[in-house]
């Protein structure tokens, strides 16, 4: 499974997997019952900013925590929280940005500090951060970057972390043929 669509939760030995086309957020469980976990208009896609999307795509890329899910909406340029109830029900939805500038937003991953890295996809595409206090900055823009879809931190053998991307390569690779 792609990461950028999809996040599992020890705690409740589920799978969460996102619908770009529904905007929805499923559960699966460990015996593989498959149920709608999380829906709703912050979640689903919209027209109403322009993009070069072949449909109004919806809840994408996710991350969870113990508390929350934070899912990222393509086609409204937007970061979704979803608190966790106890019972492991999804809870309240709370839109922590949205932005006609952020179309295209894809996979996500959480930092130490708490920070989302998210990749958005484009022509040539970004790489932005979203500070735990909500403050969106654009981390690198163009080139080696040709449609960002998935990022992850990865622990080096030195000690280090790493932040690694993967290109849909959509766009820009087109051109170089």
């Amino acid at each position: 499974l792609d990461r950028s669509s999809a996040a599992s939760d020890v705690y409740k030995r589920q799978l969460y997997v996102t619908d770009s086309a529904t905007g929805m957020v499923f559960a699966v469980s460990s015996s593989g019952k498959v149920s709608p976990w999380a829906t709703g208009d912050s979640l689903s896609g919209s027209p109403a900013c322009p993009a070069p999307l072949p449909f109004p795509m919806g809840a994408n890329g996710i991350v969870m925590t113990p508390a929350a899910a934070f899912v990222a909406n393509t086609a409204k340029g937007s970061v979704v929280r979803i608190s966790i109830l106890p019972d492991g029900s999804a809870g309240s939805q709370v839109t922590l940005f949205e932005d006609c500038r952020y179309v295209g937003l894809d996979g996500m991953a959480l930092a130490n500090d708490g920070a989302l890295w998210i990749a958005q996809n484009g022509a040539p595409g970004r790489l932005l951060r979203m500070a735990p206090s909500g403050n969106v900055t654009v981390v690198h823009d163009g080139a080696p970057l040709d449609g960002p879809a998935s990022v992850a931190f990865v622990d080096r053998w030195d000690g280090a972390r790493s932040l690694l991307v993967t290109n849909a390569a959509f766009f820009l690779s087109l051109i170089h043929i």
